[in-house]
């Protein structure tokens, strides 16, 4: 009885859920599901899609890096293949793009030159098959990468103005180093900077882009070339231009002038400078700074080498050597006589700075003075013609004073040698 009861309860409640509308929506719905997964398996199971993919190079480890080659490619955005893929709709479905991927094929690149080459695409998913890629191969250029020194010169256009020069031209850096395909860097015949000098007055101190020619005469393309320095700096000076005469002071530093009976020859007999045209105006010569003491001649004539003087108004110009030959000659009838003084002769000397209180007395009986003049002169000279004054500020070693030898007659001579004398002081 009880059994009979429970199953009859049963009953009633599967009609219940039977005839409810709830459960009739909830069973429509799977069946639904389940027949549109039927559809998608079974009636239409495979499916197409489209993606865009970025082509990939690689280098590393690439037979064209095993050779020494780089890809050149002026390309800044990546290159991508639009491949069109097949497969089931689930697989379709649950697809994802990183599971592809193109790369280009480098077995074939063995040497410098351009490639059209294969674009390789693969999936990690095997259920995908790949029906298309498009484009299916991308042309690429291949060359060995390498790095030279260029000097950097200047190139000067046209002529400064009438009466200077243009020198000492300076370029920073001097060199450059460009590195780029082997076939770009190998035709590569001048790097330079273009200057303008027409009728300039005055140098120059600026920055400018180098330019870069190939063997052609023309500009070189810079597309995959690398520059140490795009920019560097150069100057040039120009200097107003003057010849003038070098000169040199000869002197007897003893006693007497010399110059009418002495010939001068220097090598080279002029120089060229540069400098300011107001400041080279006023210049009428370049002296050597060093003059020459005729009394130290002995011989007829004796030559010297002395260097040319520096001067803060001016440089020398056309690479001139800094030094000048100099060669003093005595006319041929110069000639050298010795003349005594008399102890009577000596004691008319006058004196000079003679200490304050104190007498001199002449203890040298007697004195030689060497004079050279013209023998026409000396001939007409005697000792009764020379006179001298004592300096007692001046000694020598031995405790003589400097005399000072002067000739009452007017002739040119010179003293070749000092002339002391002992003088008692008390």
């Amino acid at each position: 009885m009880r059994m009979k009861r429970f199953f009859g309860k049963l009953v009633r409640v599967y009609n219940k859920i039977i005839h409810s509308n709830l459960f009739l929506q909830i069973l429509s719905l799977i069946l639904g599901i389940v027949v549109w997964f039927s559809i998608i398996n079974v009636v239409n199971p495979q499916n197409e899609t489209v993606v865009s993919v970025p082509v990939e190079i690689n280098m590393e480890g690439s037979i064209p890096e095993h050779y020494g080659l780089s890809v050149l490619t002026t390309e800044t955005e990546p290159l991508y293949a639009t491949v069109r893929i097949a497969g089931s709709r689930t697989n379709i479905f649950a697809f994802n793009s990183s599971e592809i991927k193109a790369e280009v094929d480098l077995s074939s690149v063995t040497e410098s030159g351009g490639y059209s080459l294969n674009i390789n695409v693969t999936s990690t998913d095997d259920n995908l098959e790949i029906v298309s890629v498009e484009p299916s191969t991308v042309f690429l250029e291949f060359d060995r990468i390498i790095t030279r020194s260029f000097n950097v010169n200047l190139n000067f256009e046209g002529e400064v103005a009438d009466g200077y020069v243009m020198t000492e031209s300076q370029v920073y850096p001097r060199t450059v180093d460009i590195s780029g395909p082997q076939s770009v860097i190998n035709n590569i015949k001048e790097v330079y900077i273009p200057v303008n000098i027409s009728g300039k007055t005055e140098g120059v101190t600026a920055t400018s882009d180098i330019i870069i020619v190939n063997e052609d005469g023309n500009l070189t393309d810079r597309t995959f070339l690398t520059i140490s320095s795009e920019n560097v700096s150069y100057s040039y000076n120009i200097y107003y231009r003057k010849t003038v005469p070098l000169t040199i002071d000869r002197r007897n530093n003893i006693s007497g002038d010399e110059s009418s009976y002495t010939t001068v020859e220097i090598i080279p007999e002029t120089v060229t400078i540069g400098g300011t045209k107001s400041v080279l105006d006023e210049i009428t010569e370049v002296k050597i700074e060093t003059p020459i003491a005729l009394e130290s001649i002995t011989g007829s004539s004796q030559s010297y080498v002395f260097n040319l003087p520096e001067n803060e108004n001016y440089v020398y110009l056309d690479n001139q050597e800094m030094t000048a030959s100099v060669t003093v000659s005595f006319d041929s009838a110069v000639r050298t006589r010795i003349y005594t003084l008399s102890r009577s002769a000596i004691e008319n000397f006058a004196f000079v700075n003679l200490p304050e209180g104190m007498t001199a007395t002449i203890a040298s009986s007697s004195i030689q003075i060497p004079i050279r003049s013209l023998s026409s002169y000396l001939n007409m000279l005697s000792s009764s013609d020379i006179t001298g004054t004592i300096d007692f500020s001046q000694t020598n070693d031995s405790g003589q004073y400097l005399v000072n030898i002067q000739i009452n007659e007017e002739m040119p001579y010179g003293v070749t040698q000092r002339i002391y004398v002992d003088v008692d002081l008390s």
